[in-house]
């Protein structure tokens, strides 16, 4: 995932997406169309977010969590 945030509320959701290893946040000065393509990229693409997603939701599903 890419955050680039606009607000306080934002900036600490997208701190704590990159704390998590799950994204990337470049700051909104530097959000060019190919700086954004590159996090993306670098971040691992739509393939990655899946895996992602997939291995978080694993525990909950194996235990009918969810």
């Amino acid at each position: 995932m890419v955050a680039v945030p606009r607000t306080p509320e934002q900036r600490t959701t997208a701190d704590r997406l990159v704390e998590l290893g799950l994204g990337r946040s470049p700051a909104p000065a530097e959000a060019t169309p190919d700086r954004l393509r590159e996090a993306v990229r670098d971040a691992g693409g739509a393939p990655r977010a899946a895996d992602v997603i997939e291995a978080r939701l694993a525990p909950a599903a194996a235990t009918g969590a969810c």
